[in-house]
């Protein structure tokens, strides 16, 4: 009946109401499809120490080591199988730069903690893979011996000398043509464009920014802080969307004012960073090298949108590139490319729906894409990631919003026909149980499918991400159109044309008619009575009636 139910949709929105639904204009994916679907071609993941930074030299500069993850209790180390054929040895290792510290040997293994670079490790085993088996707070655990090495570091001094000011100025500088950002949104405005959409040139005034840090200080040994020392421009902002993607909290120390940019700036240029603030406390300026604190927000899925952006998928782990890959051979099995971009929303809302079902374990898989994919189980921020990335791969403007909605919750945001809905692909994936077995069941909902604010905001709050205004509710009924009934003459006129289906459908007002009476309907129609699932309610005030039909 699903089937039927979606077939009568396709019908009445593409031939009743949408002659032709305009294209969206966003960014030109074809670099990442290119390169994840040409046969024989694996993506390199290049891996990247992630920045654990403190420039020596000056008492008053402190460590940041803030990671963007959620707080939870430590992981509990168990032997790992000895399929990686581990060479004891007994020595140690220098890291050359902050690498995580895991469980086991690989970066999908959970993490205990962060070593920072020029530290003396005691290595105890090799791994095949590459990996280091080590001691770590009295326990064994595992790092990347890719930035590891037997040399003990040398650290060169360097001279002290006097840092004069940079003087103040009111001077906007023009960004870079390699890499000219275009706008950011503006303060308050929740419906602006999404950064790199206008033409407005952003702020780049270095002078003034650095005129605000009123800490300095002499020298700074850069020696000891090279892991995070950049002497020019493209590598330094190169790494700053590496750092935030990987933490709430990092530094950077620029050689000197022409390797950096403002906040707004890189906000332009990294659209996926949702928010960037400076920690004026601990910034410094020196003689050799400006340091810079910052605080950053990635959006949800953050890394998704920049490798489909961009083309670069060496941000993403193996299990995020897996799952992008998968969902781009997926968009074409399902002929994505071809369908307007409602049909593109309905066939991923359905087939996600359809394939998946709410993890009531809440596994930590299960908040990603990989997890849906390769488990069919997900929560929901793994249900809004994945229907981010299809919307995207396809050329469909689409956000993930985090919130509130009787718990912490994620959703989406999509752009259909040049306005924005609110779609919850999880609330339309409700857990239900058979009444007579107690046996899960799969249901198909559209409740939360393209619908505006007013409807939306009656659950759901959301605190972070580029939330749009949603005020358009041109969709929302327009699916169920076929199954509406007002008046019993109505209700018989629908069962006799669903009559040859296995479920029968009725959308009606709350109220407009009872079971009984519905009941008495088939019985006049069919001299029988039926069996029906609990109604559901697809708009405040409308309720979807499933009859199973006994005559079949």
């Amino acid at each position: 009946m699903k089937n039927f139910l979606i077939g009568i949709i396709y019908t009445v929105v593409v031939a009743g109401c949408l002659a032709h639904f305009a294209g969206c204009d966003v960014p030109d994916i074809s670099a990442v499809t290119d390169l994840l679907l040409t046969p024989g071609v694996t993506a390199e993941v290049t891996p990247t120490p992630e920045p654990v930074t403190t420039p020596a030299g000056d008492p008053t500069v402190t460590p940041v080591t803030e990671v963007a993850e959620v707080p939870s209790p430590s992981p509990e180390v168990t032997d790992v199988p000895d399929v990686y054929g581990i060479t004891a040895v007994d020595d140690f290792v220098w890291t050359t730069g902050s690498l995580n510290v895991r469980t086991g040997p690989g970066s999908d293994y959970d993490k205990l903690g962060v070593i920072t670079g020029n530290t003396k490790v005691h290595r105890t085993g090799i791994c095949e893979n590459g990996w280091l088996r080590i001691e770590y707070k009295d326990t064994v655990a595992y790092i990347s011996g890719k930035y590891c090495t037997t040399t003990e570091p040398v650290v060169t001094k360097v001279p002290q000398a006097t840092l004069t000011p940079t003087p103040k100025s009111e001077a906007t500088l023009t960004p870079t043509a390699a890499s000219t950002p275009t706008s950011v949104p503006a303060a308050g405005d929740s419906n602006a464009e999404t950064p790199g959409s206008s033409t407005a040139v952003v702020n780049d005034d270095t002078d003034k920014l650095l005129a605000s840090i009123n800490s300095v200080g002499n020298g700074v040994d850069l020696a000891s802080a090279s892991n995070f020392y950049y002497d020019n421009e493209k590598d330094a902002t190169t790494a700053f969307f590496r750092y935030a993607s990987g933490y709430t909290t990092f530094s950077i120390l620029y050689k000197d004012k022409e390797c950096m940019h403002t906040p707004e700036y890189y906000q332009a240029l990294y659209p996926e960073i949702y928010k960037i603030e400076i920690d004026y406390s601990r910034s410094k300026r020196f003689s050799n090298g400006i340091y810079m604190v910052y605080k950053t927000e990635l959006v949800t899925g953050g890394q998704y949108i920049y490798a489909i952006r961009t083309g670069d998928t060496s941000y993403l782990k193996d299990t995020e590139l897996a799952a992008l890959k998968k969902i781009i051979k997926l968009s074409k099995e399902m002929g994505l490319e071809d369908k307007s971009d409602l049909d593109k929303a309905l066939t991923v809302h359905d087939y996600l729906i359809n394939n998946t079902r709410y993890d009531q374990t809440i596994a930590d898989i299960s908040h990603t894409p990989y997890g849906l994919l390769a488990n069919k189980t997900a929560v929901c921020d793994g249900y809004a990631k994945s229907f981010m990335i299809f919307m995207l791969v396809n050329n469909v403007e689409c956000n993930t919003i985090a919130g509130y909605a009787g718990e912490d919750h994620a959703w989406n945001q999509v752009r259909v026909d040049g306005e924005w809905y609110n779609v919850d692909v999880t609330w339309d994936d409700p857990v239900t149980r058979d009444t007579g077995t107690g046996e899960l069941i799969d249901t198909l909902s559209y409740t939360y499918f393209l619908v505006n604010d007013d409807i939306m905001n009656e659950s759901h709050t959301p605190e972070s991400g580029y939330v749009k205004k949603c005020t358009s509710d041109k969709y929302h009924m327009l699916k169920y159109k076929p199954f509406a009934c007002a008046t019993p003459e109505e209700v018989k006129a629908q069962i006799e044309r669903q009559i040859d289906e296995d479920s029968i459908f009725l959308v009606y007002e709350e109220n407009r008619f009872t079971r009984e009476e519905l009941n008495k309907l088939f019985l006049e129609l069919h001299n029988r009575t039926f069996y029906s699932r609990k109604p559901v309610e697809v708009r405040k005030g409308w309720l979807m009636y499933e009859i199973i039909n006994p005559l079949k």
